[in-house]
């Protein structure tokens, strides 16, 4: 039989814990579980010391449970298995130093598997004078040629005149003057403002056909330039 002093007195020793309810109906619940598990006012009293032990925090009613069903029967019949330690409840011998690490030996044993060890690369050669990937001479020629023909050519003169004459000076002096305006002073904003529009007024406008015609050509050069790499 389990006395009610000792049911108590384990409520108590759980008040110790994060977060254990202190509603008298809540307590007055899990005091029934506890009757309903141990057959006596010595398992209570382990019980609750021995949640203590093993939390910072309450666990809830199942947790306590599996920690009773790691050693005693519940008179109730009802066990479950710990979810915090999935691997069993810790022993309460302070000697235990836990799992035992298996060598590789026992591994094999108990596996019934050869146990292969680790494969390390091996040694990467160093490379000949003169090659640049491979000792092989057919396939550094290969990553030469390859290596030459992704470079980036420098652009030529017909390259450059074709970009200037998308961007003409016009235009550039127009943006030159449009960020001089955000820089000037506020009273002087709307003079420049409007020597701006009146420049860009006088600007010739390119329709979208010339635009892409000279983009088209622009490509065309570059792609010119690509083909005279050797």
């Amino acid at each position: 039989m389990v006395s009610a002093l000792a049911l108590n007195e384990a409520l108590d020793v759980l008040a110790q814990l994060k977060f254990f309810p202190s509603e008298p109906g809540t307590r007055a619940e899990i005091g029934n579980l506890i009757g309903r598990m141990c057959a006596n006012d010595t398992q209570v009293c382990w019980l609750a010391a021995r949640a203590v032990a093993l939390f910072n925090e309450w666990p809830g009613p199942l947790e306590l449970r599996a920690v009773y069903c790691s050693k005693f029967t519940p008179l109730d019949g009802f066990e479950v298995h710990s979810t915090v330690y999935p691997d069993g409840v810790p022993s309460e011998n302070p000697n235990w130093a836990g799992p035992k690490i298996l060598t590789a030996a026992e591994q094999k044993k108990l596996l019934g598997a050869v146990i292969t060890p680790e494969l390390e690369a091996p040694p990467r050669a160093r490379l000949l004078p003169g090659q640049i990937a491979s000792n092989d001479a057919q396939s550094d020629k290969l990553v030469a040629r390859v290596i030459q023909h992704s470079r980036i050519p420098r652009p030529q003169a017909a390259d450059l005149e074709a970009i200037r004459h998308l961007y003409p000076e016009e235009e550039y002096q127009a943006a030159q003057k449009k960020r001089k305006i955000a820089q000037c002073a506020p009273g002087n904003s709307r003079v420049m403002e409007k020597e701006l529009a009146d420049s860009m007024a006088k600007t010739p406008r390119k329709s979208d056909e010339e635009r892409e015609r000279e983009i088209r050509e622009l490509e065309a050069n570059l792609h010119g330039s690509m083909e005279r790499v050797p």
